[in-house]
């Protein structure tokens, strides 16, 4: 605290030299969507004739029966290994999918989130849920009666059918939100947002001063923001236990998540114990991996590998039941669920770097420190450097 916590490039090149991972394929991108545009997009076509709902309210009565059916089949065949079966996987019906709440630990960045979330989500027409996309240019938290959080923005608005998320309407709020603190309670106050036409420029570059280059570089970047995006869907996802299995913008094909949560059936990867002592191997696919376990911490060789979240829960359910390692709290333990959480934040964080690091051998496993648990990969970065807030700029270093 106490200082701006802006990121110095050579600090940034540094963290990018030491990140980890492999590319994985191009994902489609979403259109482009200027700043503070609003989009409209169409629904799933609605069923017709007289059985057609007219609300959201006339379906709440049938959708809560077959819901307490799956929750009822979910209470009966789950188990209490972390490990969520297939009935807990069940479709959510669209009226009851979870709203969205910010899925790491960081009280500011959950306030700067909920805010959006509540601000921008009522003003378009009702859909099954609200889900921001946040792109950080800067922060000074040096003021706890003015923190000042400026970035890109975004409010997308989401109905559910058939495992997929239908983009329906949504804009961009670029601008600069203000919060003020009290210990670890962080409440919004206000935003100044960017203004439309030909104020856009004049605004941001008022509104933004010295973070104004920034701001452009990160609003000129549309596969980061798509990429952050998808990033936000898939932890939203996997955190609630959805069976969501893609997003779709009207006139876009699906982008596909890698929660692929309700595949398991009667599935298990099996560790082989080595040798040496904390020592075992197991296969996934076609390939072998290692993972090395210490007290309280699993590692796992090459995890970046690995990119579908059934295939981690099911390797994490594997480790624990051979030693279970505690939560953040010391005293609770660590759940497949939970473990594949950060396992996803890694993967993530390979994806949006190259391999093309001296470091890479060192840090390309996951490691499952109890003192990381629930974190997202921006309060990990933020953590690793000693910084309050990370911009979305580190991730611009290629």
């Amino acid at each position: 605290m106490g200082k701006r916590s802006l990121i110095p490039a050579g600090m940034i090149l540094m963290f990018v030299l030491a990140a980890c991972g492999t590319k994985t394929p191009t994902i489609p991108a979403a259109p482009d969507m200027p700043a503070q545009q609003e989009i409209t997009q169409a629904k799933p076509e609605p069923a017709t004739g007289s059985d057609a709902p007219e609300t959201a309210a006339e379906t709440a009565e049938p959708a809560a029966e077959e819901a307490d059916a799956v929750e009822a089949a979910s209470d009966t065949d789950s188990t209490d290994n972390g490990i969520l079966e297939e009935a807990d996987y069940q479709p959510v019906y669209a009226d009851y999918i979870v709203p969205y709440e910010y899925t790491g630990t960081d009280p500011l960045l959950a306030e700067v989130h909920r805010y959006i979330v509540d601000t921008y989500s009522g003003q378009y027409p009702q859909s099954n849920v609200s889900i921001p996309v946040v792109l950080i240019a800067a922060a000074e938290t040096d003021d706890p009666a003015d923190i000042r959080i400026y970035g890109d923005f975004w409010i997308l608005n989401y109905n559910y059918e058939n495992d997929t998320l239908f983009c329906a309407s949504g804009g961009s709020y670029p601008g600069c939100i203000h919060l003020k603190s009290e210990g670890d309670v962080f409440t919004a106050v206000s935003m100044d947002v960017v203004g439309d036409g030909s104020d856009y420029t004049p605004s941001a570059k008022r509104i933004f001063g010295d973070h104004y280059e920034i701001f452009t570089k990160i609003t000129g970047d549309q596969d980061l923001r798509e990429t952050i995006r998808r990033h936000t869907v898939e932890d939203y996802v996997l955190k609630n236990g959805l069976a969501v299995f893609s997003y779709k913008d009207y006139g876009w094909d699906p982008v596909p998540l890698h929660t692929d949560a309700g595949l398991i059936e009667d599935f298990e990867i099996p560790l082989t114990k080595g040798a040496e002592e904390g020592k075992y191997t197991f296969s996934c696919g076609d390939q072998e991996y290692s993972a090395v376990y210490t007290k309280d911490h699993w590692k796992i060789i090459d995890s970046c590998g690995i990119l579908s979240t059934r295939d981690m829960r099911v390797i994490c359910d594997a480790l624990i039941s051979e030693h279970p390692v505690h939560g953040s709290d010391k005293a609770s333990f660590r759940s497949a669920q939970d473990m594949a959480f950060e396992w996803l934040q890694h993967n993530q964080v390979c994806e949006l770097i190259t391999t093309e690091n001296p470091m890479y051998a060192a840090v390309k496993d996951v490691d499952f420190d109890p003192a990381d648990q629930g974190r997202t990969y921006m309060e990990l970065i933020a953590d690793r450097l000693g910084v309050r807030i990370v911009p979305a700029t580190v991730f611009l270093v290629k």
